[in-house]
């Protein structure tokens, strides 16, 4: 059976929310996704490449997403998806679970950062990739050697909670799932090339929660409309 849609009271709210990002899954799924699981209303505004350069220089550190609450701009992907989780009553009550839950998202976001570099070195002020081979050669080396031990580490730690109670913290869905869950769903989509898509099925713990995530309902209701707005590109 699908997890409860609403596991943590919802706060009522009348502010009005607009989540910029890019017409992809990225930094903003997660964020979406917690929108949609709360049933909470949002203006999702999807820019063009080029549209992003001329709003670049706008943003607080020149990145998207950013989240616009009643018109003021807030930044920072794991900051916004932790407060419309709050929003949306899927972030632990427990500061204690709190704690695990925010653990949680930054060790993915540990393990997701050495790919990001390979999307461009150069903004890490590192050479530029002579070619796609000296590319997928370093991707080689992530996938094989950087990535199974953090990988071994985050299902270890999840294990033992899932295990006992079903979710990645405590006893309900919070953001945590849905991080692991977007992750888990980013690799299998198999847009890294030189990295094996199949990765987490070594990885049980990971494998059940994003299958749990996946038969939410309204998880899958998103899912609709995110295919629909990628349609449009």
């Amino acid at each position: 059976p699908a997890p409860p849609l609403v596991p943590y009271p919802i706060p009522t709210s009348t502010m009005s929310y607009e989540l910029v990002y890019f017409n992809i899954a990225g930094r903003a799924l997660e964020i979406r996704l917690a929108f949609s699981i709360g049933k909470i209303e949002f203006k999702d505004t999807r820019v063009t490449g080029k549209e992003f350069g001329a709003l670049k220089e706008q943003l607080p550190f020149g990145q998207l997403p950013v989240l616009k609450i009643d018109g003021k701009t807030y930044t920072q992907s794991i900051p916004i998806a932790c407060y419309v989780a709050k929003k949306a009553g899927i972030f632990p009550e427990s500061p204690e679970e709190g704690l695990e839950c925010e653990a949680i998202l930054h060790a993915v976001e540990d393990i997701w950062t050495p790919i990001s570099v390979t999307f461009g070195p150069e903004r890490f002020g590192l050479s530029k990739f002579k070619d796609e081979k000296e590319k997928l050669e370093v991707r080689k080396t992530i996938g094989e050697k950087i990535w199974p031990p953090k990988f071994q580490r985050l299902e270890t730690l999840l294990k033992k909670n899932f295990d006992a109670n079903g979710f990645a913290v405590g006893k309900k869905l919070s953001i945590a799932d849905i991080r692991i869950y977007c992750q888990v769903k980013s690799l299998k989509a198999g847009f890294l090339d030189g990295i094996d898509k199949e990765l987490t099925k070594k990885y049980p713990t990971l494998e059940a929660i994003y299958a749990k995530v996946g038969n939410v309902e309204q998880v899958k209701a998103w899912l609709e409309v995110e295919a629909k707005a990628q349609a449009k590109k």
